[in-house]
């Protein structure tokens, strides 16, 4: 894509005042040195502003009465501190003829955006002032504080402008500055993943995710909103089974303290809209510093949309996060939508959801790594993902299910699940088919066996001897020691202290000199 981005720079762009002939936009044209007339004008609104999360800062150009045939426009930003998340939907600029868009994984992964578009024949080319294209920002998940203050630039050698008479046109760059800073607090809900292609007939899980930041929070609202076409939908809100559906569906662990007393899916003027209100009557409230899974939306395309990706963003006025406090106060700090490309593929990836539990915890751990093995005569697949387990010690994975991208739909596999410090475990056997899989409830009640505490690679991994042991040991010098990051494999019933409990756990395993499971 960047080769090709940059021919086609090459053809906007002539540094010598020999006529040039090419085809671009179906039509022929020749290309000038730079016409000596008033430059045009490229810049942002806002240019200047404090703005929440996923705002969209507009791009656009002012001409100056000159009639322009093609932009290709460079901007520039600070990928260690904000996150590109996708353009303004809809059809916003009057050069509709989009060459190049760069996609949101490119564009963080470089801190540049390329825009190349063209005008159409039948169109009038636009002599005023016009939208290039709008952008959405949010804060970069590796940057912390507040808020982030940052800037967006024109990249001058990537940025040309050609009018109706086949002449490069000098221009003029105002780069924005920005703050984006959350309204009032430090909770944030956000879609997982962010980014991701949907093969069309597939059934594609997103997980809704949300932390209050350590705040005891009441209740939750949001409003999630993206366009369509088409008459009807071309993406759809579908139930696991790939049928539609009229909501979304709540996280079963949050049953017990939670109400969802608004759970709806409506299609109106070209939008689908989807509201969620999560009220929750425990009397201490709610409170986490990570992210919990709060519902899974299960989204299949029926056809590739006109405008793709699609992009769901949240709607920043209707979605909050209200404290368990008087006065209430709102503490969302962030709402991350999310951007999907449709594409027809006859490879559709499949999703697993599962549980299962870690011997020795009987309660709610968060944020455990584990790896998921998918074993079948073909080969071996892992996938390396954040476990969260609920109140009863049934442990899943935070983002709802897991998507297993690359696998061959085909056959039966073994799935095993291996977590630091404990044996390998092999949950059963199931036949994986395109879309979404779920694994028998049963699951549920099978747990790995603590006391593995070797690395991957080495002699003694998924095996318990007297080496594990004696780590464990070496850690154990007071009744309760406090965890820290060097010592937290040894925390096997996850309260934060390492102590006779975890030992006892550990020690009703050493049954032989060798201890081996799946």
């Amino acid at each position: 894509m960047f080769k090709d981005q940059k021919k086609l720079l090459m053809l906007l762009v002539i540094l010598l005042s020999v006529p040039v002939a090419v085809f671009l936009v179906q039509q022929a044209v020749k290309f000038f040195s730079k016409a000596a007339i008033a430059p045009v004008d490229i810049y942002f609104t806002p240019s200047q502003s404090e703005v929440p999360p996923g705002s969209v800062f507009t791009l656009r150009l002012n001409p100056h009465n000159q009639p322009i045939d093609a932009v290709a426009v460079e901007v520039n930003f600070e990928k260690d501190k904000i996150l590109f998340v996708g353009y303004q939907s809809g059809e916003i600029s009057p050069l509709k003829n989009e060459i190049i868009k760069t996609g949101g994984d490119k564009a963080n992964q470089d801190g540049k955006i390329v825009i190349v578009l063209g005008r159409n024949p039948n169109d009038v080319a636009p002599s005023s002032d016009f939208v290039i294209s709008g952008l959405m920002f949010n804060v970069a998940a590796n940057y912390s504080g507040p808020g982030v203050t940052s800037m967006l630039t024109i990249g001058e050698a990537g940025t040309q402008i050609v009018d109706s008479q086949a002449r490069e046109l000098g221009f003029q760059a105002q780069p924005a500055s920005i703050i984006i800073k959350p309204s009032s607090g430090i909770g944030s809900i956000s879609l997982s993943p962010s980014t991701s292609d949907i093969a069309v007939d597939s059934v594609f899980p997103v997980a809704i995710n949300f932390q209050t930041g350590g705040v005891s929070i009441s209740s939750l609202v949001m409003r999630l909103i993206f366009d369509y076409s088409g008459a009807t939908p071309e993406l759809n809100v579908v139930d696991a089974s790939g049928n539609l559906a009229n909501k979304v569906f709540p996280n079963s662990a949050l049953s017990n303290d939670w109400n969802f007393s608004v759970n709806s899916v409506t299609h109106a003027s070209s939008k689908v809209t989807i509201d969620l209100a999560a009220l929750n009557t425990n009397p201490s409230g709610f409170s986490s510093s990570t992210q919990t899974n709060l519902a899974t939306m299960y989204l299949k395309a029926g056809s590739v949309p006109a405008t793709n990706p699609v992009v769901l963003t949240f709607d920043m006025t209707k979605t909050r996060m209200l404290a368990k406090n008087d006065p209430t106060q709102d503490i969302l700090g962030s709402a991350s939508g999310a951007s999907y490309t449709v594409k027809l593929e006859t490879n559709n990836p499949a999703s697993l959801s599962f549980g299962f539990k870690m011997q020795g915890v009987t309660g709610v751990c968060t944020d455990r790594d584990t790896t998921l093995s998918l074993v079948s005569p073909s080969g071996k697949y892992d996938y390396e993902l954040v476990v969260t387990s609920d109140s009863l010690g049934v442990f899943k994975s935070v983002d709802g299910s897991v998507l297993l991208v690359g696998l061959p739909v085909s056959g039966s596999y073994d799935v095993l699940v291996k977590s630091p410090g404990y044996l390998r475990k092999k949950l059963g056997t199931l036949d994986l088919v395109a879309g979404v899989n779920s694994a028998p409830s049963s699951w549920n009640d099978i747990f790995m066996r603590a006391g593995d505490f070797d690395s991957p690679g080495t002699d003694g991994f998924n095996i318990l001897n007297i080496s594990d042991i004696g780590k464990m040991l070496s850690v154990y010098d007071a009744l309760e020691v406090p965890v820290t990051a060097a010592n937290r494999i040894y925390d096997i019933n996850c309260d934060d202290i390492i102590s006779i409990m975890d030992i006892s756990v550990v020690l009703s395993n050493y049954t032989a000199l060798t201890v081996t499971d799946d």
